[in-house]
């Protein structure tokens, strides 16, 4: 069973939310809320193998909790948001399998796991 339909910018006023995984589910679609943004305590987001479309929200650069982030295997488009590059606590950023362009946004002396897994090209 899986899930169906389209995540609500409702999701923004769940703010003690830690971690959220709705991956594999091909029939949620639309596009990426920046309600998203708004879940400011947030350490894992993986939306992975999901139908969602539209561009990655800037506003998921004010997670600075974020650690693992996980967009693979979607429908997303356009630019790596630059709002990302200020994630210091991002470890693991998975993009993969999209129609996005351009380069990752990257603060060299913010992001230091990002960094690494960039030189040896996990990404």
């Amino acid at each position: 069973m899986s899930l169906k339909g389209n995540l609500s910018g409702d999701i923004g006023g769940m703010t003690e939310l830690r971690s959220l995984d709705l991956s594999f589910n091909p029939n949620l679609t639309g596009t990426l809320t920046p309600r998203l943004g708004d879940l400011l305590n947030l350490n894992t987001l993986i939306l992975a193998g999901c139908g969602f479309s539209g561009t990655v929200p800037d506003e998921l650069g004010n997670i600075a909790e974020l650690s693992f982030l996980a967009l693979n295997s979607n429908n997303l488009s356009g630019g790596i948001p630059p709002s990302i590059g200020k994630l210091s606590k991002l470890y693991w950023l998975d993009v993969a399998d999209n129609q996005l362009t351009g380069t990752i946004p990257i603060s060299k002396s913010a992001t230091p796991g990002l960094d690494l897994l960039l030189n040896a090209k996990h990404l």
